[in-house]
């Protein structure tokens, strides 16, 4: 039985659901949720599949449950099917473990088409990531820190050697505390929103800056944002 009928199957999806969500935040549960899943298969991509590709199907396991103890498996109820989601996590850990490790690349690259509307999916959303990471590296260490705090999620909950000082001499307060802080009202936000930000009152108070200043940073960086994603330029 693979990981994805286990899930179809179980009579308590909902303790399942809660591991999910509760393992980005917590090593514990993502332990839980691995020993849980652990004793099943991994499913196979459909239509990229060969005998030739064992090895890959051992990295792709075990890559994603590295994945759920790092925390890197974000989902929660509000993104949809728990089922649907896994389905697209795995096919593309599939075809980026074939592509890193084949040499016939002409001929996975025909197949990867075949199944090209979920890889699509999740490029755009790798492709907004990227995008949010490559405007925000440009800013000013302080423009750079508001917009790392108000979507830290996107950030991963890090922040550079520089910033942390930075930070630390803005607000006199231990790093990694705030960035705790920040992980718990995100946790907090994501139950009641599609997407959870944190609050340009909340910044302005933390790092001793004008709600106007904050506001002003957030909104330039979302119309930089916009201009990206339509191929425009800042003036």
């Amino acid at each position: 039985m693979t990981i994805i009928e286990f899930i179809k199957n179980c009579e308590n999806l909902n303790e399942i659901e809660s591991l999910f969500e509760k393992s980005v935040f917590s090593k514990p549960h993502a332990e839980q949720l691995i020993n849980i899943l652990s004793p099943y298969k991994i499913p196979r991509c459909e239509g990229i599949y060969t005998q030739f590709y064992q090895q890959e199907e051992v990295s792709v396991r075990n890559k994603f449950f590295l994945d759920i103890y790092r925390g890197k498996i974000h989902w929660k109820k509000t993104m949809g099917s728990l089922v649907n989601f896994l389905h697209v996590i795995f096919r593309n850990k599939w075809v980026n473990e074939i592509r890193a490790n084949t040499q016939r690349k002409q001929s996975i690259n025909d197949k990867i088409l075949e199944i090209s509307s979920y890889q699509q999916k999740t490029e755009m959303i790798e492709e907004q990531h990227n995008k949010i990471y490559d405007e925000t590296y440009r800013l000013p260490i302080e423009k750079r820190v508001v917009i790392k705090i108000w979507a830290p999620h996107f950030f991963e909950y890090s922040l550079s050697k520089i910033e942390c000082e930075w930070l630390k001499n803005k607000t006199q307060e231990n790093v990694q505390s705030l960035l705790n802080e920040l992980e718990e009202i995100i946790l907090n936000k994501s139950n009641k929103e599609n997407i959870a930000f944190v609050s340009a009152e909340f910044i302005a108070t933390k790092l001793n800056l004008t709600r106007n200043n904050v506001d002003q940073i957030i909104s330039r960086f979302r119309a930089r944002l916009r201009e990206t994603k339509n191929g425009g330029c800042a003036k």
